[in-house]
């Protein structure tokens, strides 16, 4: 009786779990040109935020789905959309960062999903003045849903 309800149980499952996994699902795939050219645009206008200040924001957020979210494994971070939107006014009120640039190194597409690997510099600010940062082999992975960013994770410290 055990090995009928486990082989029922095995052959069940996708069908009754589907939808769970599929939740959202990522729909009619992207061209790949048009999630890297989104991914792109989303580094560049997020590491020059500190020089649109307040403004930039709402160019930023065009980019991303109405149900956004924003991961980052290291820091425990884990925001919707406004969040994220809180999490970038505090950035630019402690104006304790500025002039970010970035170099992707790496970058692997598939259906409705990117994943980049770059390295970022910019100009910290400490009680010496402002100092030079620099970070390597940054790898974010970016989900994409009706034409829009879904999901960031990123995986760096």
């Amino acid at each position: 009786m055990k090995q009928v309800l486990l082989a029922l149980w095995f052959i069940l499952l996708p069908t009754i779990s589907k939808p769970a996994f599929s939740e959202g699902g990522s729909g009619k795939p992207m061209a790949e040109k048009d999630m890297t050219c989104m991914v792109t645009r989303w580094l560049n206008l997020t590491s020059r935020l500190d020089e649109k200040g307040p403004t930039g924001i709402p160019e930023i957020m065009a980019l991303m789905h109405d149900d956004m979210v924003y991961i980052h494994t290291e820091f425990g971070a884990n925001y919707d959309r406004a969040g994220l939107i809180d999490g970038f006014e505090r950035s630019l009120k402690r104006a304790d960062s500025r002039a970010g640039t970035f170099l992707i190194t790496n970058i692997i597409t598939g259906k409705n999903m990117v994943v980049t690997k770059r390295n970022i510099a910019w100009e910290e600010k400490t009680s010496e003045g402002w100092v030079h940062g620099k970070k390597d082999d940054l790898t974010t992975l970016f989900e994409f849903r009706d034409g829009k960013i879904w999901r960031i994770t990123e995986y760096w410290d």
